[in-house]
């Protein structure tokens, strides 16, 4: 079968119902804040805030040290001129706006890699349906859904599972080639 333009709107269907959900409920969570996040946000956001204004974080043998970079790299894409103490100053009067935009970004991260995954496995299979399956792996448990949006290692996990898949399905594909 040939990959024609039908396939390639199909397969981006699952990732935009994932974006739309993760959406809903980041938005029905309420600010990070919140007692009853299971993980601390701002735990990561300050360690990335550390990172940011060239110290160290607080906790550099944790897995979320890969979400301390990638806060970083936000603070600093955002205001890449500020000073140390400006960025300091600019993050702590309104940690929500910075960890939404990070939430945003691994949301985004991991929707565009479910796009990919999707494709691997149509090139290594060659059927659309294995494809959308594969695509279903964040929508099979709710523990998945409800922590995609944090600013935490668990929506790290996500990405990573989806680039191992892709490896693997263009491991299968050069196989068969």
């Amino acid at each position: 079968m040939i990959m024609d333009r039908q396939h390639y709107v199909k397969l981006c269907i699952l990732p935009l119902v994932f974006l739309g959900l993760e959406a809903f409920l980041s938005i029905q969570a309420g600010p990070f804040w919140l007692w009853f996040h299971v993980d601390p946000n701002y735990f990561y956001l300050l360690n990335g805030l550390m990172l940011a204004v060239g110290e160290t974080p607080a906790d550099v043998f944790h897995p979320g040290t890969p979400v301390h970079v990638l806060v970083a790299l936000v603070l600093r894409a955002l205001h890449p001129l500020a000073s140390a103490d400006e960025l300091s100053r600019l993050v702590l009067a309104d940690s929500e706006y910075y960890l939404t935009i990070a939430s945003r970004l691994v949301v985004s991260l991991n929707a565009t890699a479910l796009v990919f995954l999707g494709l691997s496995a149509f090139r290594a299979f060659n059927r659309l349906l294995p494809a959308l399956a594969a695509q279903t792996a964040p929508l099979a448990t709710m523990f998945v859904m409800k922590h995609a949006y944090h600013v935490k290692p668990e929506s790290f996990l996500l990405l990573a599972a989806s680039l191992m898949g892709i490896c693997l399905f263009e491991a299968i594909r050069s196989k068969e080639t």
